[in-house]
């Protein structure tokens, strides 16, 4: 689970392509004495597990299949990526816990268009319950 909240920001060291799939290593701060293999961990808002890891690296690898429905098949050596590990038991979550609706407006689907823009509505549900 993550929260959302960018806690570093990496930088993509190398990316090998292998066959389509990308083993991909990125230089991070977080102290990664503290993260085990397979863990999860938010790269530019894609959900990544740790395959193998060094004092300030970390590899991850991404099928084709990742590489043609996210942002990743885009990222080159060098580039600058938003970070977040993932939450454990007892982390602060911060910010304010409210249930929401979530409301996508794809006027664009009649059309044909892709999608761009995705509005979030966050409503009061007065009747909510558990």
């Amino acid at each position: 689970m993550f929260t959302g909240i960018i806690t570093d920001i990496g930088r993509i060291q190398s990316i090998t392509d292998n066959g389509g799939d990308w083993r991909i290593v990125i230089q991070t701060n977080f102290d990664l004495g503290e993260t085990d293999i397979g863990a999860s961990i938010a790269c530019a808002g894609c959900c990544l597990t740790v395959v193998s890891k060094t004092k300030e690296t970390f590899y991850v690898d991404v099928s084709a299949e990742s590489l043609s429905k996210t942002n990743i098949g885009s990222w080159t050596e060098g580039a600058s990526i938003n970070l977040e590990q993932a939450l454990k038991m007892g982390d602060e979550l911060g910010g304010i816990l409210c249930p929401v609706m979530l409301t996508v407006w794809r006027k664009s689907l009649a059309s044909h268009q892709k999608v761009t823009h995705i509005a979030l509505f966050l409503m009061h549900l007065k009747n909510w319950r558990e």
